[in-house]
């Protein structure tokens, strides 16, 4: 999945995950979220994840000032500038959470982030 976002163009940079080994609330949705968001020019990526413990971004060893920008089919998603981690440290996050069965993956470090 993460080399197939990589080959995408920018409004694209993003993918959003669910895991099937989750109940779906009685309302049908999801109860939880991934967002995963990658950039080939930088070499490194975000995650974004929400359950019912609220929501919460990754969070890198250093990062810009300015808020970066990625695209789920056209639609912005701003992260802080220190959200992004190696595209490694995000390969592994996705695996975790798939082979968790949805869990937020423990190998990213994460910090409340909500949407505005």
């Amino acid at each position: 999945m993460i080399d197939a976002l990589l080959g995408e163009p920018h409004d694209s940079s993003m993918a959003q995950v669910h895991s099937l080994g989750r109940e779906a609330l009685p309302s049908g949705v999801d109860d939880h979220e991934l967002l995963v968001g990658v950039s080939q020019a930088r070499g490194r990526g975000v995650m974004w994840f929400t359950d019912e413990k609220g929501s919460f971004s990754s969070v890198g060893e250093s990062g810009r000032e300015n808020e970066i920008v990625y695209l789920l089919v056209g639609y912005p998603y701003g992260f802080p500038g220190n959200a992004e981690v190696p595209l490694d440290v995000i390969r592994q996050s996705l695996k975790e959470f798939v082979l968790s069965g949805g869990v937020r993956p423990s190998v990213i470090k994460w910090v409340p982030h909500e949407f505005r």
